[in-house]
């Protein structure tokens, strides 16, 4: 019978890794006194040292590189498409979504440059201005170039691996290193999938029992949430979260919202007292089995 150690490393070789770095820098290369700065409201950021120059004007290209990260973020952290592995900027993109990844991140580098150059060109204008207005203050040595600054935005991804080198380049006793780190990283990997995905089912199901209390409103919101939840388990999760408990509490919840449509379900919730609980009776139940899980990471993802 296959450990679960092994369930897990067959389940991670059904795709890649992909670690994404991307970095904005202010392009700063020192701290100007306070009273140089025209702009007094700007953000401590600034202040410490991007530019006493800066009108709140000027920030709107480095703002639209901030949302462009802010978009990469969410997307690379929908769990149907990427799983997170327990290092940093690292995440596991399933074989079937690698392609369209891909796609996706060569659009966002290529889009990730031009908003770049239009950062330096924003402070590179206000340089030009601030020197004008300004010249008893203005000092040339304190600013970098254009090219300094675009270099300060990094954008970068790099498709790996987390198995160890091939047996004949270590020897015996670091190849049996490398092959219990390995091991203990799908396994922590493991743990970190378990345990999100156990935080959110739980903060669903409070938010379903709350609903069917009489201070209470059923959301059809909360509704939906349970659905892609269970989406998520059934399409993308079931081979990493190996606790047969926390998939029986996924039947049970997807028994409870079956086909329904959220919002409709929702109101015949609201309306009907006797549906209420029911509800409050079948959450109550999961919430109680989940409760006696003893998994580490179910522990930590159950505060109730």
């Amino acid at each position: 019978m296959k450990t679960r150690e092994e369930k897990l490393a067959e389940a991670f070789e059904n795709g890649t890794y992909i670690e994404v770095q991307f970095l904005i820098g202010w392009g700063a290369r020192e701290k100007l006194p306070k009273e140089y700065l025209i702009e007094k409201k700007l953000d401590t950021a600034i202040e410490r040292g991007t530019r006493d120059l800066l009108n709140p004007d000027d920030l709107v290209p480095r703002k639209a590189i901030e949302e462009k990260k802010s978009e990469m973020l969410k997307y690379m952290g929908d769990w149907k498409r990427c799983l997170p592995s327990g290092i940093k900027s690292l995440n596991f993109i399933r074989k079937d979504c690698l392609f369209e990844t891909l796609e996706y991140l060569r659009a966002v580098e290529k889009e990730v440059k031009q908003l770049a150059i239009n950062w330096a060109d924003a402070l590179t204008e206000a340089e030009k201005r601030y020197a004008t207005e300004h010249p008893d203050k203005y000092s040339p040595g304190k600013y970098p170039g254009k090219q300094e600054i675009i270099n300060g935005v990094i954008f970068n991804y790099t498709i790996t691996n987390l198995s160890p080198p091939a047996k004949e380049m270590l020897g015996k006793e670091e190849y049996e290193k490398a092959i219990e780190n390995t091991k203990s990283r799908i396994s922590r990997a493991g743990d970190i999938i378990v345990e999100g995905f156990v935080t959110d089912l739980v903060s669903n199901l409070k938010k379903l029992k709350k609903g069917t209390e009489d201070d209470g409103k059923m959301n059809g919101k909360v509704l939906k949430t349970s659905k892609k939840l269970v989406s998520l388990f059934k399409e993308s999760l079931d081979v990493f979260i190996l606790n047969d408990q926390i998939k029986k509490a996924v039947d049970e919840l997807d028994e409870l919202i079956e086909d329904d449509d959220p919002s409709e379900l929702a109101k015949l919730i609201r309306d009907d007292d006797e549906l209420k609980k029911v509800v409050a009776g079948i959450t109550t139940n999961i919430m109680g089995e989940l409760k006696k899980i003893k998994d580490a990471p179910v522990r930590r993802a159950i505060d109730f």
